[in-house]
């Protein structure tokens, strides 16, 4: 069981680690794009807002959908269904490609795609 609840939580630790990283990289964007393009600054009404988006995409969003996919998909009973493994073998190798590994180099692609915009 506690193998189990390990996989669960690093799961969705990693993947909220990754997409705070990926709401980083996209404010700096935002604000340098806003600063040098338009000559503004951001206020901090906008700030207070784009905090509780952020906090809704980085912590719910995006890793709480992956890991209840993930589990959804280790409970089917179908032979031929995608099974991460995420809580019958505590995230073996095959899977741990397809749930963690993509997903944060698409992520890590994102991040690199707005530090390199004009």
């Amino acid at each position: 069981m506690a193998c189990k609840v390990t996989a669960v939580v690093k799961y969705y630790s990693f993947l909220s680690t990754f997409s705070w990283l990926l709401l980083i990289a996209f404010d700096v964007w935002y604000a340098l794009r806003l600063s040098v393009k338009h000559l503004r600054v951001v206020s901090g009404q906008s700030r207070r807002y784009a905090f509780v988006i952020y906090s809704a995409f980085g912590w719910l969003a995006f890793p709480l959908t992956l890991v209840s996919a993930a589990l959804v998909m280790e409970h089917q009973q179908e032979e031929h269904t995608f099974r991460p493994r995420l809580v019958t073998q505590c995230f073996s190798q095959i899977p741990l490609l397809l749930a963690r590994v993509i997903p944060q180099s698409l992520q890590l692609l994102a991040q690199v795609k707005f530090v390199s915009l004009d």
